[in-house]
């Protein structure tokens, strides 16, 4: 850092940029044992949330990338209901379980012949892969 040049303070809070981010497990909620599974989920985006938002990307980059967390943290639980090994998981390994270098899960409600939906599935895969590679680089 230059001398003279006081680092500014960045807000890494997510509410900034989803003001329901909180409420993400309860909106994912199908049992009672999703719940907690969801708290667990968004431990493991928040770090991601952070970085995104101390690396100073725009308003509008993190808002993409927090809704397609929404959509990544509901296909989590849907995914747990079948295999329910995963609630056990800490919250870097539960998310690893359901993304890797190529995207993430299918998201139920798209269309594969629709093409808004491929616009939406690639931005979502996008989002996937950029979080795979920070958990992986995590500490």
């Amino acid at each position: 850092m230059k001398k003279g040049l006081a680092r500014r303070s960045v807000d890494t809070s997510p509410l900034i940029y989803s003001k329901d981010f909180y409420d993400w497990p309860d909106r994912w909620m199908g049992f009672d044992e999703d719940l907690t599974t969801g708290k667990t989920i968004l431990k493991g985006f928040l770090p991601f949330i952070k970085f995104l938002i101390e690396r100073e990307f725009s308003k509008r980059t993190i808002k993409n990338h927090m809704n397609n967390l929404w959509l990544l943290g509901s296909e989590i639980i849907r995914g747990v209901h079948s295999d329910e090994s995963h609630r056990t998981l800490s919250p870097k390994a539960l998310i690893l379980e359901y993304i890797n270098e190529d995207g993430g899960p299918w998201v139920q409600q798209w269309d594969p012949n629709d093409s808004l939906d491929e616009g939406a599935c690639n931005s979502y895969e996008a989002t996937c892969r950029k979080l795979f590679q920070f958990l992986i680089m995590e500490k």
